[in-house]
């Protein structure tokens, strides 16, 4: 299968690759996940305390985190809505709706994730996401049908960091590049797909949790069934959240 780029994704790809290179070339990759401060003795004597600093109480920094998220929201397929709309009006149209109403317009995007963070500021996260987004048409003549339109997308996030309150949050931004397997019905197509990503993180004690906005931009004409392509276009805004544990 020969996967094509448009000049959109080629752009995008480009700044996504550059941004990514000098950010690692420019950060200092020496320096410490745990910069923490030795106890330190407020009192001599019999009564001394040691203070411990707050932030030995926070989520240690890991190089290496493993997790799981669910995300959803709006996909735009238009040529594949034309085609639940003729379907449907072969048949009569839809059973007690309007036939403007048919189409698919949500996807839910559950998924696993790896984030390698070599540096705070700088982190990778490797990501593997199973898309779908059901339709059902009860035509007037005939029985309903269930059309499903999915894609499984690999891929990787580079994420750029800023500490927020003493590190205990941090907000989150950056580029994404994934291959995007799309099915519906007999229809198939691969492509390569661009992302953006923005959100806010949580750390715990033995945990980090991720709440995000997904912008994906992903389209490509189907395999020819008899001659005839179809065009599937994934483009979404999903809005999601991730749990992260260390490993």
């Amino acid at each position: 299968m020969v996967v094509t780029l448009t000049d959109r994704q080629k752009s995008i790809f480009l700044v996504w690759a550059y941004c990514s290179c000098a950010a690692f070339l420019c950060s200092p990759c020496t320096r410490a996940h745990n910069n923490t401060p030795p106890p330190s003795v407020q009192n001599s004597g019999e009564n001394a305390s040691v203070s411990i600093p707050s932030n030995q109480h926070r989520f240690k920094r890991q190089l290496l985190l493993l997790g799981g998220g669910l995300s959803g929201g709006a996909i735009f397929p238009t040529k594949i809505n034309n085609y639940l709309e003729a379907w449907a009006n072969d048949r009569g149209g839809q059973e007690g709706s309007n036939d403007n109403t048919i189409g698919m317009t949500l996807a839910f995007v559950p998924a696993v994730s790896m984030i390698f963070a070599p540096i705070e500021p700088l982190q990778f996260e490797f990501f593997f996401e199973f898309s779908w987004a059901p339709e059902i048409i009860f035509p007037k003549d005939g029985t309903g049908k269930l059309f499903q339109f999915s894609r499984v997308s690999p891929g990787v996030n580079t994420l750029f960091h800023v500490p927020l309150k003493n590190g205990t949050r941090s907000i989150f931004f950056g580029p994404g590049i994934e291959y995007d397997s799309m099915k519906f019905e007999q229809y198939r197509a691969g492509t390569v797909g661009v992302r953006g990503k923005l959100g806010i993180r949580f750390y715990e004690r033995d945990l980090v949790s991720d709440f995000f906005t997904c912008i994906l931009v992903t389209h490509a004409d189907s395999l020819p069934i008899k001659s005839e392509r179809l065009s599937l276009n994934y483009t979404s805004f999903l809005i999601g959240a991730t749990a992260y544990w260390g490993l």
